[in-house]
């Protein structure tokens, strides 16, 4: 993900292939917290899988994966994924020209997440390219009262 990150993506494809060999190779009984390790790679690897798809619309059906493989883990403080796919589920539909059903999708993480401040920008964003201003314009105040101090400002490419 780092090196994805830093636009690396011949090196992050590399490192992709080593957790990939390696995860096929976790023994069954491997728990992470209170989940079994395979559940918690069920969601990393289709994670990693979307991040490096330069495509949103590509990414979408990874992304539907981890979210649902997230959805199958069991409860646990701190959670054992280390954010809500759903946010990104939501980013890639709004990139790839879906608003209405990235609405929905953040809509359900928050939901699940409530003032999650990335799903709120995400939701403020989506609501603003369907020309819903006011409700953008609601949401985006939940998003400031959230995302408060950042040391960078969020995009719907970060998402």
């Amino acid at each position: 993900m780092a090196l994805a990150g830093k636009a690396d993506v011949e090196s992050a494809r590399g490192e992709q292939r080593i957790f990939e060999q390696l995860r096929s190779r976790l023994p069954q009984d491997t728990m992470w917290m209170f989940n079994p390790g395979d559940k918690l790679l069920a969601v990393a690897s289709p994670v990693l899988a979307a991040t490096l798809t330069a495509d949103p619309a590509q990414a979408i059906p990874l992304w539907r994966q981890a979210a649902k493989a997230q959805d199958e883990l069991g409860y646990d403080e701190p959670p054992a994924f280390y954010y809500p796919v759903l946010e990104s589920l939501g980013g890639a539909l709004l990139r790839s020209g879906n608003p209405a059903e990235a609405e929905s999708v953040f809509r359900e993480c928050l939901q699940q997440n409530p003032r999650d401040p990335r799903a709120l920008f995400g939701l403020s964003e989506a609501l603003k390219v369907q020309g819903k201003s006011d409700a953008a314009d609601s949401i985006r105040r939940l998003f400031s009262e959230s995302w408060k101090n950042p040391d960078v400002a969020l995009r719907v490419q970060d998402l």
